[in-house]
Order: structure tokens, then C-alpha cells, then sequence
């Protein structure tokens, strides 16, 4: 089945773009290439990327027009969708999209949710898990919640790592929580000020950049291979 993955987190700075391309760039090894939704207008780093490279379509997404517009675009695609959604993206309040997506049947639904280990942060965390959870006999819309280790280590997240919500997702079966690795600062300069792809910067740059980036896309591929795959 085709996926339909989005980036979201209500916060900026958690790393959105990172996994954003980071989700590309798995899909793109399992599967066709995905279609990409820039909704960033403001700031759209991904869509900077992939302009004139790939399928990709830039839009606001706020309103119950917009979310229309993206389930009629999901229900005409046969392939894949990765959605970078911008600060402030209220993703959490129109979880009934995502449902709606979830039940035609054509694509894998998933919010993948890159975080870092302040209060503000956590919080928003509640809200996705609260918005996604099952309701009304529905199944709950799948949320991987990641743990950002480009602001420490795991053990460093103890506002969520202490937490009540944390055992309810534990026992939940729609959400999970997991560890994003740090990205080489000269592998993200690469990819936010040059705007290059990981496929891009493998092929021009040398050894040592070709192994810093396997490393990383090791790392992460295992993280989604269960849940993207």
C-alpha cells in the first residue's frame, strides 16, 4: 500500500525539514518516488530542494479547503504522499482529514512528529496524541512521535520520558515513540543552506561524506523500516 506520511509539529526549530527529507529519501528506496506538499509558504526549505526536481506541490494548508483539496489529490494518486507542514500547522485540529484519508483505503496514513525536550514541546505532543487517538469506534490515526537527538541524548527528553502520556502511548496501538539521529552539522548545511538532496550531496561529495550520510540513513531507515515499510 501507497503511504501518506505527514511532518508535522505545531513548534518550529524541532527539525521538521530534516525529517522530512529524511522520509523522502526512504521512500524513495523502497518505492517509486513520493509526491511531495510543501505547506511551509513561509519558509518551505523542502519545497526550495525538490523544485524542478520531483513532483511536488506547494500550498497553504489551513483551512477546511485546503484539507479538502489534499483528500482529493490522495484519492486521485496511486503513489506515495509526504506532507512538510509549517510552524504553527494545526495538523492536531483537523485529525477528521486524516481519518478521511485513512479510510479510503488507498494509502498507509501516518504523523511522524519530530520533537525537542522542552515544555512548550510537550504539550503539543499531547494535543497530537489526544487529536489522533481512536474515537467513536474509529481506530486511531498511527503517530510516530520522534525524539530529536540533535538537542541530546534520549535520556534528556525527561519531561516526556517522565511522563503519563508516555505509558499511554506505550500501551497504545496507533502511537510510538522512537529517537531521530543527529544529523553531521556539514551533511545539514548541505542540505538546508545548498539545498541539496542526500542523493545530491553522496554524489558530489568524498569518501567521508558518502560514509557520514550511510551511517545516517542507516540509522534512520530503522527507525521506519517497521513503520514506513
Amino acid at each position: 500500500m501507497k503511504k501518506f506520511v505527514v511532518v508535522a509539529c505545531r513548534k518550529g526549530g524541532v527539525g521538521k525539514t530534516t525529517v522530512s527529507h529524511s522520509v523522502i529519501d526512504y521512500l524513495d528506496r523502497v518505492e517509486d518516488r513520493p509526491i511531495i506538499f510543501e505547506t511551509d509558504t513561509n519558509n518551505p526549505d523542502v519545497g526550495r530542494v525538490y523544485a524542478g526536481k520531483r513532483d511536488m506541490k506547494a500550498f497553504h494548508l489551513s483551512t477546511l479547503d485546503d484539507w479538502g483539496k489534499v483528500i482529493d489529490l490522495v484519492e486521485a494518486s496511486n503513489r506515495s504522499i509526504v506532507i512538510n507542514t509549517p510552524l504553527g500547522s494545526d495538523v492536531d485540529k483537523n485529525a477528521g482529514a486524516l481519518r478521511v484519508v485513512a479510510g479510503l483505503g488507498t494509502h498507509k496514513v501516518r504523523v511522524v512528529m519530530p520533537i525537542d525536550d522542552r515544555q512548550d514541546t510537550f504539550h503539543f505532543v499531547e494535543d497530537m496524541y489526544d487529536a489522533l487517538k481512536p474515537q467513536d469506534g474509529e481506530p486511531g490515526v498511527p503517530l510516530l512521535v520522534l525524539r530529536n537527538l540533535q538537542y541530546g541524548e534520549p535520556e534528556r527528553f525527561t519531561i516526556l520520558n517522565e511522563s503519563k502520556l508516555i505509558d499511554e502511548i506505550k500501551a497504545s496501538d496507533f502511537a510510538e515513540v522512537d529517537d531521530f539521529p543527529k544529523l553531521p552539522d556539514t551533511i545539514k548545511k548541505q542540505l538546508v543552506d545548498e539545498r541539496k538532496t542526500f542523493e545530491e550531496i553522496a554524489s558530489s561529495g568524498g569518501s567521508g561524506t558518502k560514509f557520514m550520510i550511510q551511517q545516517f540513513q542507516r540509522r534512520v531507515w530503522a527507525v521506519f523500516e517497521d513503520r514506513l515499510g
